[in-house]
């Protein structure tokens, strides 16, 4: 049954203590992937390999790899133009598996020039999405994606074909697990609905270079290499990760945050060492509430389902209610929630369900809120291994001030209130899973 977990008032001072005043660069936490040998076993009664950790266990397993995302300033230049920088290059294709595609589902148009292109499809804007016959449709969507590829030592340009669709914004360009800048950059695009081309040169090296470039619901087409260079082969530690799936509305989504990877629930995925969350958020949706076309969290659970392909998710990151609460009965969102969540233990016996409460606007939790929460709670209590995790202290009269805009009313926070929710979060599922929490992150 559901285990309800409370951060106490000395962990939550703590958590405001190290929110405040966060001008230089976060700590960055370099390790190696966890060893997947054995010690050999005398007279093996088995011989059929362990399955893999699955659930809580996974999520455990990774948890010293999290790091906050950090960044060191590295000189990228960037240029852009609606033709090729390039006369005759190596072109690799989108759908080279030494490419990893980020934030979940993707397919491909059947239109000019959108044909051309890799488009991610996480998440469902209507309940019954139209398909076009290759399996892509407009009705999808994506909120955090990207993609991530090995760029070989003595290598340092490369350049990106995608369209100016106005969706792609600024992204931020990782090196080996580290953000090159404190903000998202621009790759010049600017809505015109053309080709466009993307050349990035990074400062040379004489290794292997992991990069990453973190868009919003952004297209590929090729990435283009100098004649003579390459890739190099995929990390089968990208594929060991965590599968988690994070399912919540519009704060979830990352609005007031600026980029929807400097949300809370990216940000708190970066720091469990979840590297290719899945974030199928809907703004205005919940348990109960949809938003014009939009969905409730029921209408498009396939999204969570389907998420990882064949495979099915870890976990699940369900942040919701904030948008039922003002509209419906506890009794109702009870047992809507219940109906979600055992929708969601339908998929696997193995999913972690981690369930968060609602969360408060500027002026925090009132009775009625609070009323809500438990209502979602006595849902999640009456299905097996749902677990649960009260906010209804993140907001505070001494921290309102910073998270929230100043807007009367607004709950959406501002980036440092992201930051502020990520790492509450993080203290919270790490107790959760009896994990410690490192020092410098306390």
């Amino acid at each position: 049954m559901g285990d309800r977990l409370r951060i106490g008032a000395g962990v939550a001072a703590l958590l405001l203590l190290a929110s405040c005043g966060e001008e230089s660069a976060p700590t960055v936490i370099a390790a190696e992937a966890p060893s997947s040998d054995a010690s050999a076993i005398e007279n093996p009664q088995y011989t059929m390999p362990p399955e893999a950790p699955r659930g809580l266990e996974v999520l455990r397993r990774w948890l010293p790899y999290g790091a906050e995302p950090g960044f060191r300033y590295m000189p990228i230049a960037i240029q852009s133009s609606n033709g090729s920088f390039y006369l005759n290059p190596e072109v690799i294709n989108y759908d080279d598996p030494r490419i990893r595609h980020l934030g979940g589902r993707h397919s491909q148009p059947s239109t000019w020039p959108r044909y051309l292109m890799w488009w991610p499809q996480a998440v469902s804007k209507v309940v019954d999405p139209t398909y076009e016959p290759n399996g892509f449709s407009y009705d999808r969507t994506s909120v955090f994606d990207g993609f991530q590829f090995v760029l070989p030592a003595g290598q340092r340009e490369f350049e990106l074909f995608s369209l100016d669709d106005g969706f792609i914004g600024g992204v931020y360009i990782e090196i080996d697990g580290v953000r090159a800048s404190k903000a998202p950059v621009s790759l010049g695009h600017g809505n015109q609905g053309a080709r466009r081309w993307s050349h990035i040169t990074v400062p040379a090296s004489d290794r292997d270079r992991d990069i990453r470039i973190v868009t919003t619901r952004a297209s590929i087409g090729e990435l283009r290499l100098p004649v003579g260079d390459t890739l190099g082969a995929r990390k089968s530690e990208w594929d060991e990760r965590p599968r988690v799936v994070i399912v919540g509305d519009s704060i979830s989504e990352g609005q007031g945050a600026g980029h929807a990877a400097d949300s809370w629930a990216i940000e708190l995925a970066y720091r469990l060492g979840i590297n290719d969350p899945v974030n199928v958020s809907l703004g205005g949706t919940g348990y109960l509430r949809r938003a014009g076309a939009r969905p409730n969290f029921r209408e498009h659970i396939a999204d969570v389902a389907e998420a990882f392909g064949e495979d099915e998710p870890d976990a699940v990151f369900v942040a919701g209610g904030i948008n039922d609460c003002a509209v419906y009965s506890p009794s109702e969102i009870e047992t809507e929630a219940g109906l979600y969540f055992n929708a969601l233990r339908a998929i696997s016996p193995d999913i972690a369900i981690i369930v968060f409460g609602p969360f408060a606007g500027p002026s925090g939790y009132d009775a009625g809120l609070q009323a809500c929460a438990d209502a979602i709670f006595a849902a999640a209590n009456n299905v097996e291994d749902v677990r649960t995790i009260d906010v209804s202290d993140w907001v505070t009269p001494e921290n309102t001030g910073y998270i929230f805009s100043g807007v009367p009313g607004d709950p959406h926070p501002v980036l440092q209130g992201h930051r502020t929710y990520a790492k509450k979060a993080e203290m919270a599922v790490r107790q959760l899973l009896d994990g410690l929490v490192p020092d410098d992150r306390r």
